[in-house]
């Protein structure tokens, strides 16, 4: 049996001319932002941004005041980025962890020169349960009598919002609530650019029923990237159980991505372009595979690095 080889060019033009790809994606709804207990609204843009010295290799605390006596909100760790809202240099500075705002100590915050170049990242975990357990539930607050939002999935991608002593704040599909942090397993930090460094993504993966996804998604300058999507469907596959692809814009659904299928005898693939406008800020991206009854394989999720070369 030939292999088959399906091939899609999802071209990101700057908007206006409406194509029928663009059209069928307007029936696809971002992820809504879930309003949490410990959430913040933010009025205004943050000032600049600084990266948490760990005191001691301990977890700072955010606090709810100008003071060391005010109430500890969230613990965060060394190392993890953080706008401020308030005058850097002053003793105590009104910071953004997660979805909470609150105040920290300015002397555990670096301030170098080189933050005016740096956003903050979003770290991406995996759910790892205890062993011989195959789900983690998310709690509504931090405690074990607390009300079970959803049970999630070992290996299943989340992304981490803050931290509260053992317990982590994290956002799971349309839910916010609580996990052990034990039960966490970092995964793929989103990266973060320089304002003229290049952003370039690569991917390649192997899914069941023998189908080979690889690919790139390439800036072409002025907001617009170009993504390559080359899948191969090699011997005795099932053609007809992968019929597309979720793409994920930082942890937000973007649009649904079919790729068109190519006749045996033709030499080249059908190219189909869409209308797609990435900014600069992109951080992480994801490829989720659509079956053709309608599920998403959430265990084949494709997470697109950032180039090396």
């Amino acid at each position: 049996m030939k292999k088959t080889i399906v091939s899609c060019l999802l071209f990101c033009l700057a908007l206006g001319a409406m194509t029928a790809g663009a059209r069928a994606a307007e029936d696809m709804q971002p992820i809504p932002s879930v309003p949490h207990l410990l959430y913040t609204p933010e009025m205004d843009g943050p000032l600049g941004y600084a990266v948490v010295i760990s005191p001691d290799h301990k977890r700072l605390n955010l606090r709810s005041g100008e003071s060391r006596d005010s109430e500890p909100l969230l613990q965060v760790v060394g190392g993890t980025v953080l706008p401020y809202y308030s005058a850097p240099r002053s003793e105590w500075v009104k910071v953004k962890a997660g979805n909470q705002m609150g105040y920290v100590m300015s002397a555990y915050l670096y301030l170098g020169e080189d933050m005016e170049h740096i956003a903050p990242t979003t770290q991406v975990m995996s759910v790892q349960p205890e062993r011989g357990q195959s789900q983690l539930p998310l709690l509504e607050l931090p405690a074990q009598s607390s009300k079970v939002l959803a049970l999630l999935d070992a290996g299943q991608p989340v992304t981490m919002l803050g931290l509260v002593n053992d317990w982590t704040i994290i956002r799971a599909g349309g839910f916010t609530g609580y996990v052990k942090t034990k039960y966490l397993k970092l995964e793929i930090p989103a990266p973060h650019f320089l304002a003229d460094e290049e952003k370039d993504f690569v991917f390649s993966r192997m899914l069941p029923w023998g189908v080979k996804v690889g690919g790139v998604l390439k800036d072409e300058g002025n907001h617009a990237f170009t993504a390559f999507v080359h899948v191969e469907l090699l011997e005795n596959t099932y053609q007809d159980e992968i019929v597309g692809f979720d793409l994920y814009i930082n942890h937000v659904l973007h649009s649904r991505v079919p790729f068109l299928k190519q006749d045996e005898n033709m030499v080249q693939g059908r190219v189909f372009s869409s209308e797609l406008t990435f900014a600069h800020d992109i951080g992480a991206v994801s490829l989720v595979p659509v079956m053709a009854r309608g599920g998403q394989m959430l265990d084949n999720i494709i997470h697109m690095n950032k180039a090396e070369d």
